[in-house]
C-alpha cells in the first residue's frame, strides 16, 4: 500500500538594519507537494502582517517569490522562497494589511504552463477578489508594479517547465 506523506518545512530569517530600521523578511517553505509548498505564502503574509503591526508605521517594499524543484531521495521537493522589506514610514503612508494571491502550474511546455496559470487566475478571480476585499474592508488597495511576480522555472533533468504568478497587495489606513 502506497501512502502519501506531506512534509512542509518553513525556514525564517530576519535581517535588521539598525541604521535605517529596515527589516528584511524571508521565509522558505518546502514540501513534497507543490500545492502544499505554495501555501507557505500564507505563513509569509501572516508574518509580514504581524511585523507591520509591531513596527507601525511601516510599509512593505519589494515583495518577491522564487521557486525551485529538487530531488531528495528520489522524491521531488518543491521549494518556495518568499521575501520582502519592511521599512519605517510616515503614518500617512503606512500599510495596515498585506496579502497575496497566485497560482503555479507545471507542464511539458512553457506555453502550456503559462496558459494554465492565466486560465486559473481568470476563472477563479482570486486577484480581483483580493483587491475588492481590501476596498470593502479598508477603503483602498495598492498593488504596485513591483508587487507582481512572474517566475518561470525549468525543472532540471525533466521536460517540465513551471510557471508561477503571484500578486501582492497592501492597504493603507482609512
Amino acid at each position: 500500500m502506497k501512502t502519501n506523506t506531506f512534509f512542509l518545512a518553513l525556514f525564517l530569517s530576519f535581517v535588521f538594519n539598525s541604521a535605517s530600521a529596515q527589516r528584511t523578511v524571508e521565509l522558505t517553505g518546502s514540501s513534497f507537494s507543490a500545492d502544499t509548498a505554495h501555501l507557505s505564502g500564507n505563513d509569509f503574509v501572516n508574518l509580514v502582517g504581524d511585523l507591520l503591526r509591531m513596527d507601525s508605521p511601516s510599509m512593505v517594499k519589494n515583495p518577491s517569490v522564487t521557486f525551485k524543484v529538487l530531488m531528495v531521495d528520489a522524491r521531488t521537493l518543491y521549494v518556495f522562497h518568499w521575501r520582502c522589506d519592511i521599512v519605517p514610514c510616515d503614518s500617512s503612508m503606512a500599510d495596515v494589511h498585506f496579502d497575496r494571491r497566485g497560482t503555479i502550474y507545471g507542464s511539458s511546455t512553457v506555453q502550456r504552463a503559462k496558459a494554465d496559470v492565466k486560465a486559473d487566475l481568470a476563472s477563479t478571480h482570486k486577484v480581483k477578489n483580493m483587491m475588492d476585499g481590501f476596498d470593502a474592508l479598508y477603503g483602498n488597495h495598492h498593488m504596485y508594479e513591483n508587487f507582481v511576480c512572474k517566475f518561470l522555472y525549468a525543472q532540471p533533468g525533466t521536460s517540465t517547465s513551471w510557471y508561477l504568478e503571484e500578486y501582492f497587495c497592501t492597504s493603507k489606513a482609512k
